[in-house]
């Protein structure tokens, strides 16, 4: 039987910043001058924590190797993540398929120790890149992830084997998710959001809000009327590629030559 005793238990926004504290009393021991900044970031950081979230925090050092503590003790959980400036630095400037969704640890930051000012500049690394980065992104997500799916979900309407739909649907939407996000530099505040906040985004492609919602509503187990939704989205999703003058094609082997 599980220890009941490790289970999320309800704690308040100001027991998360008492713990914090301890935290960083303790950082500051371990690590002395070479301590720079010490943040939280996630629900806690915004304000919007609830009863059972938990603590995440991240301390940056001037040298020395990365590390993650993540535990728990009782009824409650944190995560500390350590990072010399350096690689905090290269972190935040990364542009990869989940930007939207990682980065958030970069941008929303409540300061508990950045003399140095560190945060922000970390924040301004996030959307640092120029257009054609952000293109080069766009173009990434929709042909290695999105069109990976249409294959899938074809190849399932035509061996009638559908049993993974849903998972498909959901993973289509979700990628859809994160290439508004990018096209929009907008940073999602949580994983519990992302589908939300992508919906009031402008510009989306046709065929994303009724697929989306379905997804919300968890209401896939009509496959036709899926596989019909997930092909719009995907039609759409090409048109607004095509709008954005992003091209989908290419042949960097010359194999039509």
């Amino acid at each position: 039987m599980p220890d009941p005793l490790i289970a999320p238990a309800a704690h308040t926004h100001e027991d998360r910043l008492a713990l914090a504290k301890r935290i960083t009393e303790r950082l500051h021991k371990q690590h002395g001058a070479h301590l720079l900044a010490v943040g939280i970031y996630g629900s806690v950081a915004r304000g919007e924590d609830g009863p059972f979230s938990d603590l995440e925090m991240m301390a940056i050092l001037d040298e020395g190797e990365s590390l993650t503590h993540e535990w728990v003790s009782g009824a409650w959980k944190a995560e500390v993540n350590v990072l010399p400036l350096d690689e905090a630095r290269t972190l935040a400037s990364a542009l990869e398929e989940e930007w939207a969704l990682t980065q958030g640890q970069f941008v929303h930051v409540l300061p508990l120790q950045d003399v140095q000012s560190i945060f922000p500049d970390l924040k301004r690394r996030v959307f640092e890149h120029d257009e054609a980065a952000f293109n080069d992104l766009l173009r990434a997500i929709i042909v290695g992830d999105i069109l990976e799916l249409v294959g899938k979900w074809r190849n399932m309407r035509a061996q009638a084997h559908t049993e993974a739909l849903s998972f498909i649907a959901t993973m289509l939407v979700l990628h859809t998710a994160l290439l508004l996000g990018a096209a929009h530099r907008h940073v999602f505040s949580t994983a519990t959001r992302l589908f939300s906040e992508a919906l009031a985004l402008p510009d989306l492609p046709e065929g994303f809000a009724p697929l989306c919602q379905r997804v919300m509503r968890g209401a896939l187990h009509e496959t036709q009327a899926v596989f019909e939704e997930c092909e719009q989205l995907w039609a759409g999703i090409a048109r607004w590629a095509t709008q954005r003058h992003i091209a989908l094609t290419s042949d960097p082997l010359a194999l039509s030559c």
